[in-house]
């Protein structure tokens, strides 16, 4: 076991909330090995903001191949629970680049989660199929928001599902009943709210906005 940080402390957001948020990040859409870590990518490979300022930059990107490594090896989870364990933190946000790209890399998150029933997980995701499949594993410290933007759109239920859609403005959400979600926390986490509003200027020629072009209603 070594002494090295997988778990990243976050944007500029993370910093200034009141709690203490760690983040895992893994390369957006697919690594230099070929391996797909975006599965569920759709209209959002178009204008992905991993790929893009600071996360494309040498250094985030190599660290983002980094820890797909560990991931795909068995030191994975001995490594993330003795950095969890031995690491200050409230919150964890799973892929703030990446997605979960397979089961059984799902079932490791879960199995690190049952350690700490106390402490919150979250995660933005397209999986669609496979969250719902396994809802009934998903603990309730993991809160989890499907992205608009990707392959099963239609498999989300607007009317009942944790979902985030992005929309120009926050006062153009508003008017569709979406809710901008404070420091890029899930609404779920304290207002148990439904419609998460991500506001991305300059959307409008994206789907998932609803009033894009060919936009998802």
């Amino acid at each position: 076991m070594n002494n090295k940080q997988w778990l990243s402390s976050g944007n500029s957001k993370y910093a200034n909330s009141v709690k203490t948020v760690l983040t895992w990040g893994i390369p957006a859409l697919r690594s230099k090995t070929g391996l797909i870590t975006c599965p569920g990518a759709g209209t959002c490979a178009k204008f992905c903001y991993a790929r893009q300022g600071r996360q494309a930059m040498s250094n985030c990107l190599q660290a983002q191949e980094n820890r797909l490594k560990l991931a795909q090896s068995k030191d994975f989870v001995p490594e993330l629970l003795h950095e969890m364990f031995h690491r200050k933190w409230e919150m964890l946000r799973i892929h703030d680049v990446g997605d979960m790209y397979s089961e059984s890399y799902l079932e490791k998150w879960l199995n690190m989660m049952a350690f700490f029933p106390d402490r919150q997980f979250f995660a933005y995701t397209k999986m669609v199929p496979m969250f719902k499949k396994h809802a009934a594993a998903i603990p309730k410290n993991f809160h989890v928001v499907f992205s608009l933007g990707g392959k099963w759109d239609h498999m989300v239920d607007v009317n009942k599902d944790n979902h985030s859609r992005i929309f120009e403005t926050a006062a153009e959400a508003a008017t569709y009943g979406y809710v901008e979600s404070p420091n890029e926390f899930p609404l779920s986490m304290n207002t148990g709210g439904t419609k998460e509003a991500l506001v991305y200027h300059g959307c409008k020629s994206f789907n998932t906005c609803l009033k894009g072009k060919g936009g998802v209603k």
